[in-house]
C-alpha cells in the first residue's frame, strides 16, 4: 500500500485556500485529488498529492506565513476520530499521547515523538520520507493544528515554553511569535513544541474518559483497515476488541479470523511475532494508558486487560515493566516513591 493521508483532514487546507479568494476545488483538481473525496470519513488521498496541493496553494496565495492559520480552520471532525478522543482527554499529556500513537491515521510518512527534559514535554515529528518534502507552509500549519486543538481542550489558554522551527526566520516572524506566544528558534535540525509540565498535566475540563475510549477504538478499528493485509494487525485488532471477555486464547481469535490456531501461529512466526507477543504488547500499552486515569481501580484495569484476578495482572505487568502498578501510577502522578 503506498502511504497516503485522510481525505478529510484536507479540508483544512481547502477551507484555507476559500478565505484566501481562491478556488479550493480547482487547485485540489490540479493536484489530482478529487475535491469530493474531502466528506467521505475514510477515504484517503495519495501523500505526493496532498503535498502537491499544499505546494500549490502556496504558490498561488503568495503569502509565506498562511499556514499559521490553519489552527483557525480546524474542526474536531476533520481529523477522524483523534480529533474527538484528544478534546475528551483527561490531560494534554494524555491527548498528546494520542497524536503520538494514532497519526498514521491522518499521515503514513509524519511520525510525533514525545521526549522530555528536566522541565518540559517535547512534542517533535519526523518526516519519514526523506524523498518526499514538505511545503514550508506545512511545518507551521502543523504546529498550528496541534496548538489550536491544545488551546480548544484548555479554554483557559496555553503556550509553549519555547518552538523550534527547521524553516528559517521568514518575513512573519511578528506574526509567528504573536501566535505561538513564546521564545521560537528558527533554522533547528528538529521541529518542536516545548510544554512546562505544570500546563499538560492539569486535568481538562471537558475530560470524558468514556467518550476517549469509543474514539480510540474507533481509531484502532481504523488502523486495522488501514493493515487488513498485515495478520499481526488483524490479530491485534480482534484482541482489543475480545479483551474485556476474559479467557481470551489463539484459539478464539483465529476462530474469528476463520482460520485454525495452528495457520494463525504459522502465519505469525513468518512475520516475526507470536500470539502472546501480540497479547502482551496489547496489554502493557494499555494498562499504561489505563493507570494514567486515577479513576480506575487496579480491579477495573485487570478487568479490561481481561485479567481474572488483580493479582495476575500485578504479576504481569511486573514482568512487563519490572515495577508494580501503584509504584508507575505515582511516577505518572510525579509523587516521589
Amino acid at each position: 500500500m503506498s502511504d497516503t493521508m485522510l481525505a478529510s483532514a484536507s479540508r483544512i487546507l481547502w477551507r484555507m485556500i476559500k478565505a484566501e479568494g481562491a478556488d479550493p476545488d480547482a487547485i485540489f483538481t490540479e493536484a489530482g485529488l478529487s475535491p469530493a473525496l474531502r466528506n467521505e470519513a475514510t477515504a484517503r488521498y495519495p501523500v505526493e498529492k496532498a503535498r502537491k496541493a499544499w505546494q500549490l496553494a502556496a504558490d498561488y496565495i503568495q503569502d509565506p506565513c498562511f499556514g499559521i492559520h490553519a489552527g483557525v480552520h480546524w474542526l474536531p471532525g476533520d481529523l477522524h476520530a483523534l480529533g474527538y478522543a484528544f478534546l475528551s482527554s483527561k490531560t494534554l499529556r494524555i491527548g498528546l499521547g494520542r497524536i503520538v500513537r494514532y497519526n498514521e491515521v491522518i499521515d503514513q510518512v509524519i511520525n510525533f515523538i514525545i521526549d522530555e527534559d528536566d522541565e518540559h514535554l517535547i512534542l517533535s515529528y519526523e518526516n519519514t520520507r526523506k524523498d518526499l518534502p514538505e511545503p514550508l507552509a506545512l511545518e507551521s500549519a502543523r504546529w498550528s493544528t496541534v496548538l489550536t486543538m491544545c488551546r480548544t481542550a484548555k479554554p483557559e489558554g496555553i503556550s509553549p515554553a519555547k518552538v523550534e522551527l527547521t524553516n528559517g526566520p521568514m518575513k512573519c516572524k511578528k506574526e509567528y511569535e504573536a501566535f505561538f506566544g513564546c521564545p521560537i528558534t528558527y533554522s533547528q535540525k528538529r521541529s518542536a513544541l516545548h510544554f512546562k509540565f505544570v500546563d499538560v498535566e492539569q486535568t481538562l475540563t471537558a475530560v470524558n474518559t468514556e467518550v476517549a475510549a469509543i474514539n480510540e477504538k474507533a481509531l484502532g478499528e481504523y488502523i486495522g483497515r488501514m493493515h487488513e493485509e498485515d495478520l499481526q494487525h488483524r490479530v491485534a485488532r480482534v484482541i482489543t476488541g475480545q479483551l474485556v471477555c476474559g479467557h481470551l486464547s489463539d484459539v478464539k481469535v483465529a476462530e474469528t479470523l476463520f482460520m485454525s490456531s495452528r495457520t494463525l501461529q504459522r502465519k505469525l512466526s513468518a512475520e516475526g511475532t507470536t500470539f502472546k507477543q501480540i497479547l502482551e504488547s496489547i496489554r502493557k500499552k494499555l494498562a499504561m494508558e489505563y493507570l494514567k486515569d486515577e479513576r480506575l481501580s487496579f480491579s477495573e484495569i485487570s478487568y479490561l486487560l481481561g485479567f481474572s484476578e488483580q493479582s495476575s495482572f500485578t504479576r504481569a505487568f511486573k514482568r512487563w515493566t519490572g515495577a508494580s502498578p501503584t509504584q508507575v501510577r505515582q511516577v505518572i502522578r510525579h509523587i516521589p516513591l
